[in-house]
């Protein structure tokens, strides 16, 4: 559980790694720093050298930074007992706000996230954070995006809103959108952004809290969906 390693197919990091050993993995590194970002972003040095991504998982906080990262990617997580072990999809895994899937005597073990099988280059994701500061902020609204690329044109997209809603929010209108657009189209200030950033707005139906109001978090995905596309698409050709 302290492990990240890779199989023939899969990156598997132990539910028991802290956020900096996620950060500095070379693994991780060469094919999702997306998620070593968000790992980045979350509280100060101290806590990211302490706590673990097992932790920010199981919380299951409505702003737990690794999370819509982690749904982008369509990753699983692996959870055993004394008797028994099961794997299920992350997205099965929140239930909602500090509300998980393990049931009496389970742990989560470790997540487990599926390698590129297609051309290399041809993927690449991004994860956006608005806080209210630079340092030990808590996300008042999150957004990831991972994209495949082939032939100019987008073929596989995610979006994912985080810190909104009791889980994460998979944007299943703004993906249709988004997939099949020529990447000549995603360009900063073009219309597309633009309706791909009222689209987004539009899927969610954000929490009041103490942090923002409902509108001010549909202002802030708004911005921030076209902005995380726009930086997975300048990454196309070089890392996820």
């Amino acid at each position: 559980m302290k492990q990240i390693r890779e199989d023939e197919g899969n990156i598997i990091i132990g539910a028991a790694v802290t956020h900096s050993e996620i950060i500095e993995s070379d693994l991780v590194n060469q094919y999702f720093p997306a998620l070593a970002l968000a790992c980045s972003m979350i509280g100060s040095h101290q806590i990211r050298n302490t706590a673990t991504i097992g932790g920010n998982l199981c919380t299951c906080a409505s702003c737990a930074d690794t999370a819509p990262i982690l749904f982008a990617f369509g990753a699983s997580v692996e959870i055993k007992s004394s008797s028994w072990s099961r794997t299920i999809l992350i997205t099965d895994f929140f239930k909602g706000h500090h509300y998980n899937d393990l049931m009496k005597g389970e742990i989560l073990t470790s997540i487990i996230i599926r390698k590129p099988s297609f051309k290399k280059g041809s993927f690449a994701a991004h994860y956006e954070k608005f806080g209210l500061r630079n340092s030990a902020a808590v996300s008042v609204a999150s957004v990831a995006v991972s994209l495949r690329v082939e032939d100019e044109e987008v073929v596989e997209g995610c979006i994912v809103v985080g810190a909104c809603a009791a889980t994460p929010i998979v944007c299943l209108k703004s993906i249709e959108m988004l997939n099949g657009t020529n990447i000549s189209q995603v360009k900063e200030g073009s219309e597309f952004i633009k309706l791909l950033g009222e689209t987004v707005a539009k899927e969610i139906f954000p929490i009041d809290d103490i942090r923002g109001s409902s509108n001010y978090r549909k202002d802030i995905v708004r911005v921030i969906s076209g902005r995380a596309v726009l930086k997975a698409l300048s990454n196309i050709g070089e890392k996820a």
